[in-house]
């Protein structure tokens, strides 16, 4: 029988790649697929340097239960979450 969510992701694992440069999935254009070429990165521009079944093997991106990617970013280091909240970091305390 056919899956229809089976079907999509085999596609996505066929066709879509992971730009290292920008950390994130890029998606191939008509052109992109009609001539094999890879995916560019709509943030940086740059051609996308690894397969999504790579980046799934590194734990780069991981699949959702709705059938979409995400991608798995880094920990943010506590001094960043404490710096973030103080005021001054915000631009607060800041009198115009």
């Amino acid at each position: 029988m056919f899956d229809r969510g089976r079907a999509a992701s085999q596609l996505d694992l066929a066709h879509l790649a992971f730009c290292k440069s920008c950390r994130q999935i890029a998606f191939p254009t008509e052109h992109e697929l009609a001539n094999r070429i890879s995916a560019s990165c709509l943030f940086c521009g740059l051609r996308a340097q690894m397969s999504l079944v790579d980046a799934l093997r590194k734990r780069l991106v991981s699949s959702m239960e709705d059938g979409s990617w995400s991608v798995c970013h880094p920990p943010v280091s506590a001094w960043v979450t404490t710096e973030a909240a103080r005021p001054q970091a915000l631009g607060v305390d800041k009198e115009w």
